[in-house]
């Protein structure tokens, strides 16, 4: 027997053994018993589907109470408020029903975890029973070499043979007990390599259904929240309604909310007019400073931005003559779709007037901005700013909100939108004649037909022409950023997820710091140090710096985006010399920078982006824009690859 085939054997037998244990660590195994928002779901949709039967009885009385016993039916007033009522149980009810079934499946995928792990551990059991042969072999081996092989262990040796001579006996019965040994490691490899195929193919099972039932649960917690609120607000319409204390019993409630925030702008708006200001938070002595302020808005292409992105779809326009006739009064705002949690921003710099934050009625703000112009936002879900705050073009303010009955959108709001006016010298003006329409996704879905001219008009005067790039088609943003990723980036930055951790808790807009890193290294492919794809400067003397692995290159990115010099920055022209001439920048280039950047984003986000495009999520996390690095900067590579599953490449 020659040493070369029998440490292959043992050499494959030790790697297999390493890799199986270093493969089936009990953190994959346990997500689900780990996770106790599983329980938590569990009972909030259980007390869900319970209070269903309570809303039915209550409206049960109120039809009682309401019915007109002399013909049998209902009011047509009573009938549009029990049309809503209607409208909301049935949503819970079935979104409930929904629910149960997604935590159903993830109750068997528990089950199925469960199961696996007790193969895993009978594999374990017969590799433990083979580590043990394998050490009566090796101990085996090494006797035998030792004792009647040559110093190169590739022959007998006939000397060796010879003096020992008296132990033929037993050096036979060791090769006899060698063959058995071998036979029976190889019986047991045999069998651990068909069980390791079937644990891979399992594990790999798993792993998938493991990240799209956490992708089902997050997605659930959200839903869940939103159900929540609409039972404690039904609970609350209820109440009020039997208690004959809400003013639906005297007008029609289903404008009476919409009127209520129109009349409530244009007080405030007429009160400034008259320099009938609150006093509350120096709101005097703040306003009387915007007569001095340079406006970051000064040589933009339009007066005031979008206050929020991207524009695919516009519910009601200003001075609708649709919602005239439905509500009685003029619309004087502009509403548009967008998704819950949409990061909302200030059109103008400016000092924030009022906010209304009560958690069950529309929640909104008022900005008086420089210029004449006075702005407001409702229907959000949540506001970042307060009264007295001075704040910038395109700086977040708020998050958008929800459909009707859920918590600060009002019993009126149908869906998740974002409602805005815009005033100038205290005159109300048609956003869509001030705004920038250029970057509407879809002109000929979106806009009315007399506002096309304009949209070509903003196209010829930007002054970075993006017209002319293919915007990628897929219908997700993430779908778009991976396939532009798998187009230019190289190794580990090919992925989408490795991304995504990259600007975590940053508030930093992913897909900006990935055209950032396109713009400076083309994804990794022209690095000027080890992984600091985003060739940055980054000490006293400006000198680029190598980093030990991709994630902390990349993780600059957005770090330095937050820090002392750029941190109260907002928009991408401002990262740059070709909108910044004065101040701190990224990057120094006057044109080519900030023209790749505004291509790469347009691609993936799926429409135009203009040159002061925010790249903000939230406002900045470090206080007074101040630079930390935190201990996830320094986390290991190794540690890195084992929670997102990317290769180890620089």
């Amino acid at each position: 027997m020659k040493k070369n085939v029998l440490l292959g054997i043992i050499v494959s037998f030790a790697l297999f053994w390493g890799v199986l244990f270093a493969e089936t660590g009990d953190d994959s195994l346990t997500w689900v018993e780990q996770d106790s928002s599983f329980k938590a779901a569990v009972e909030q949709v259980a007390s869900l589907r319970l209070s269903i039967y309570d809303f039915k009885d209550r409206l049960a009385k109120m039809d009682k109470a309401s019915r007109n016993w002399d013909n049998w039916e209902f009011d047509d007033q009573y009938k549009e408020i029990r049309e809503e009522i209607v409208k909301v149980i049935q949503d819970i009810d079935y979104s409930t029903a929904k629910i149960t079934r997604t935590l159903r499946a993830l109750y068997e995928y528990k089950n199925q975890l469960s199961e696996n792990k007790k193969v895993l551990e009978e594999t374990r059991g017969h590799l433990e029973v083979a580590r043990k042969y394998l050490d009566q072999l090796l101990f085996m081996v090494y006797k035998m070499e030792r004792e009647i092989y040559t110093e190169d262990w590739e022959q007998i040796d006939a000397l060796k043979v010879f003096i020992k001579s008296d132990a033929i006996p037993q050096l036979l019965a060791w090769d006899d007990t060698l063959k058995v040994l071998l036979n029976q490691i190889n019986t047991v490899l045999k069998e651990a390599t068909a069980q390791e195929e079937q644990k891979s193919a399992s594990i790999d099972r798993l792993l998938e259904l493991k990240v799209n039932a956490q992708k089902s649960l997050d997605v659930y917690k959200s839903e869940i929240e939103k159900l929540q609120q609409k039972k404690a607000y039904l609970v609350s319409f209820m109440q009020l309604y039997n208690s004959k204390k809400l003013w639906v019993v005297t007008q029609s409630w289903a404008n009476a909310e919409a009127l209520v925030l129109h009349q409530a702008i244009n007080w405030l708006v007429e009160d400034i007019v008259q320099k009938k200001y609150l006093e509350t938070n120096w709101l005097k002595e703040k306003i009387e400073s915007l007569a001095n302020y340079v406006d970051s808005s000064e040589g933009e292409t339009s007066p005031l931005a979008w206050p929020t992105y991207p524009i695919t779809k516009i519910l009601t326009i200003f001075k609708d003559p649709d919602f005239e006739k439905e509500n009685g009064f003029k619309n004087l705002s502009l509403t548009i779709s967008v998704d819950q949690w949409t990061p909302v921003y200030a059109m103008r710099d400016g000092i924030v007037y009022y906010v209304d934050n009560n958690s069950w009625s529309i929640n909104w703000v008022l900005i008086m901005h420089t210029d004449g112009y006075v702005s407001s936002y409702a229907y959000l879900n949540k506001i970042y700013v307060k009264q007295g705050d001075y704040v910038r073009r395109w700086q977040v303010i708020g998050q958008s909100g929800w459909e009707a009955w859920t918590e600060w959108a009002g019993f009126v709001s149908k869906w998740e939108n974002l409602t805005f006016s815009i005033f100038k010298d205290w005159v109300a003006v048609d956003p869509l004649t001030v705004l920038d329409l250029s970057v509407v996704v879809d002109k000929e879905e979106v806009l009315p037909e007399e506002y096309r001219l304009k949209y070509f008009n903003d196209q010829i005067v930007r002054p970075i022409d993006v017209s002319n790039v293919s915007l990628l088609k897929w219908e997700t943003v993430d779908a778009r950023a991976q396939t532009f990723l798998s187009s230019y980036a190289v190794g580990t930055y090919r992925n989408l997820a490795f991304w995504d951790q990259v600007v975590a808790w940053t508030n930093v807009d992913r897909d900006m710091v990935i055209c950032i890193a396109f713009a400076e290294s083309t994804l990794g492919k022209f690095l000027a140090t080890d992984n600091n794809i985003g060739n940055v400067g980054n000490n006293d003397r400006w000198d680029r710096i190598a980093y030990n692995n991709p994630y902390n290159g990349a993780r600059l990115i957005p770090l330095t985006l937050n820090n002392q010099y750029l941190g109260n920055y907002h928009t991408i022209k401002q990262l740059s010399r070709y909108g910044n001439s004065d101040w701190k920048i990224y990057a120094s280039s006057p044109i080519n920078w900030q023209s790749n950047v505004q291509k790469c984003l347009s691609k993936i986000k799926g429409f135009y982006i203009p040159e002061d495009y925010p790249f903000r999520t939230g406002p900045n996390p470090n206080l007074n824009g101040g630079y930390q690095w935190e201990s996830l900067q320094l986390m290991s590579w190794a540690v890195m690859t084992k929670i997102w599953g990317v290769p180890v490449e620089n």
